[in-house]
């Protein structure tokens, strides 16, 4: 009824929108459990990451923008959409701006906010960490995990320069 799977980037995505799209409602399962293989090499992760970025635009902006059209479709689902532009796409931007404006006229102020964030950024992931141990099934596997949380912060400031990398390659289709 919605047209099948498309063999593209972000296929599960595509499909989801699809399903939206024709008037079908996607249902929450929260007892279902998802396995994924993880990449191992950071050359693999990096190429994972460049592909759902890349496809994460093309699905949702290029493919079904159609959807953030609250007349025809329901608001919940522009409002979705809408904020993963801003998220997404828009504030990556935004960042590397502001990063270029703070490097060239407050490069002090700059290391002093970077080391504020690193902190924030352990505190809240800790946090969270905990919060998901608490209801792990396999928390006796999995609370190894906090000794990587200090490398978290550095992680996600890597993978922004592989979104930002990413979306330029898929706006300027290169």
């Amino acid at each position: 009824a919605c047209g099948g799977w498309d063999p593209e980037l972000a296929e599960d995505a595509d499909l989801s929108l699809k399903i939206k799209h024709s008037g079908w409602r996607i249902q929450f399962a929260p007892q279902a459990i998802a396995m994924t293989q993880v990449p191992e090499r950071w050359s693999v992760l990096m190429l994972q990451r460049y592909r759902w970025d890349r496809g994460m635009l093309r699905t949702y902006f290029r493919k079904h923008v159609g959807l953030m059209d609250f007349r025809r479709f329901d608001w919940p689902n522009a409002a979705e959409m809408s904020i993963e532009f801003v998220f997404s796409i828009l504030l990556p931007y935004v960042y590397l701006v502001w990063l270029a404006y703070m490097i060239i006229n407050h490069f002090p102020i700059l290391i002093f906010v970077w080391g504020i964030v690193y902190v924030l950024y352990l505190l809240s992931n800790l946090f969270i960490l905990t919060i998901a141990l608490e209801y792990s099934e396999r928390w006796r596997q999995e609370w190894h995990l906090y000794f990587s949380i200090f490398a978290y912060p550095l992680y996600k400031s890597f993978f922004r320069w592989v979104r930002l990398y990413a979306l330029s390659m898929e706006m300027f289709r290169l």
